[in-house]
């Protein structure tokens, strides 16, 4: 007989690093999901580079098959996407929380040259304009 709980997810550890997952295929993509993966997918699109979600839901309409394809586990690795995708990328793919098919290096070039660097905020701004020298440092 099956558990009244057996689809409610579990807490385990991963690398010291305790995380919620769900139980697989128990989740499906909302409308806010694909939201969230409509601004990523735009301009990756041209690249020839497939985002999908973990239940398999995709915006690509690109005329020609993707160089790659990159499936995102959850849903916090979407939202971290969207708030730092050069971090979170990164830290998803060497966590297992994106899995990457098709040329790797080709979609890592496509994405540095689609998504620039972020201008610096004000604080990184000043702390050029201060830079600490061999003279400063003798004073401070």
């Amino acid at each position: 007989m099956k558990s009244a709980h057996s689809d409610v997810g579990s807490v385990g550890t991963v690398g010291g690093v305790r995380r919620w997952s769900l139980p697989s295929g128990s989740q499906r993509a909302t409308v806010l999901d694909r939201a969230f993966l409509a601004p990523l997918q735009g301009p990756l699109e041209a690249m020839r580079i497939r985002l999908k979600l973990w239940d398999g839901t995709s915006l690509y309409c690109g005329p020609a098959s993707p160089i790659a394809t990159v499936t995102i586990r959850d849903r916090g690795m979407l939202l971290g996407l969207l708030l730092n995708r050069h971090l979170t990328f990164g830290e998803g793919f060497s966590a297992g929380r994106l899995d990457v098919d098709g040329n790797l290096v080709g979609l890592l070039e496509a994405i540095y040259r689609t998504f620039a660097p972020r201008r610096a905020n004000g604080l990184a701004r000043l702390s050029k304009w201060r830079r600490n020298t061999v003279d400063r440092s003798r004073h401070d």
